[in-house]
């Protein structure tokens, strides 16, 4: 470590500094478990909200493209498109699949005597998606997330020390946020049965204002009206009945996969729709004229 001891970062961090500010805990919404996956444990593993990523790089390294940047060659990004079939066992669904073989993540180090250091990581990754531009951004943010974690960052989620379920829940604002905006989207999601780190809870959190939230019905969740985005001003009810392309379905699988980066609405509409996913696997009536969509 000795050789470290006069080198800094762009922003003058000590390489102990950078160590500890790219292992520091970030929100509760910048962690969440990923379905379907389960460590030596048997706890599902967690993921990590790329969206803090460049915040905190920013910070410890400087803007990006000056203290810490990434570069791939076009020629390593391939992308290939199949029909997979359901889950549930019904027809099939179309899915974009992105590889980026390889990618190289930099950043900047100052000597004592003012001279650079470039250092590099090279790294690679692949993700899914109905989307094609979903995909391959998918498959860029995973490579550069296994290049920083060589570097220590979120090293306590990786070594199992910290996860989705260990850091303690907070508030729904993010930071620099509207604090009144998400007082009242907050008992949304509490009735909607989700935690603040965005998995099904066994039983919904007692409201503050009434000291009761019972889980979020179907009934109140097809009546909810999507406040953003593409849809917004339609509720759940009109998303869930446009089969046409499997476009509804889609737009609630998006949204319980989607990265939140904090904002209060993003939350809100994710909390929603996992609460439908959830009530449609416990095969619960949908009221006339409505359905349940099957989770893909």
């Amino acid at each position: 470590m000795s050789a470290n001891l006069d080198l800094k970062t762009m922003t003058g961090l000590t390489v102990e500094q950078m160590y500890a500010k790219l292992d520091e805990e970030l929100p509760p919404a910048a962690y969440r478990a990923i379905a379907g996956t389960h460590g030596k444990n048997g706890d599902e593993l967690t993921d990590i909200d790329p969206n803090y990523a460049t915040e905190v790089l920013n910070l410890v390294f400087g803007p990006c493209g000056f203290g810490w940047g990434y570069n791939y060659a076009p020629t390593d990004l391939t992308l290939t498109v199949e029909q997979r079939p359901r889950s549930s066992g019904q027809g099939t669904r179309r899915v974009c699949l992105a590889v980026l073989t390889r990618l190289t993540a930099w950043y900047k180090l100052l000597k004592a005597d003012g001279s650079e250091v470039l250092c590099t990581i090279d790294a690679g990754g692949a993700s899914d998606n109905d989307d094609e531009a979903y995909a391959m951004k998918g498959a860029i943010t995973y490579a550069i997330g296994n290049a920083l974690s060589k570097i220590g960052w979120q090293q306590s989620v990786y070594l199992g020390k910290r996860s989705h379920r260990t850091v303690r829940a907070g508030t729904l604002t993010p930071p620099g946020g509207n604090a009144a905006k998400a007082a009242q989207i907050a008992p949304i999601t509490q009735a909607a049965g989700v935690r603040a780190d965005g998995q099904i809870k066994e039983e919904a959190e007692p409201n503050a204002d009434t000291g009761k939230a019972e889980p979020m019905t179907l009934e109140k969740v097809l009546a909810y009206v999507i406040p953003a985005g593409n849809w917004k001003g339609k509720t759940f009810q009109e998303v869930v009945n446009t089969t046409e392309d499997d476009r509804g379905q889609k737009a609630i699988d998006f949204w319980t996969k989607m990265n939140t980066g904090g904002d209060v609405e993003k939350e809100t509409i994710q909390a929603v729709a996992r609460r439908y996913l959830e009530l449609s696997k416990s095969n619960h009536k949908v009221p006339a004229g409505g359905k349940v969509a099957a989770p893909a």
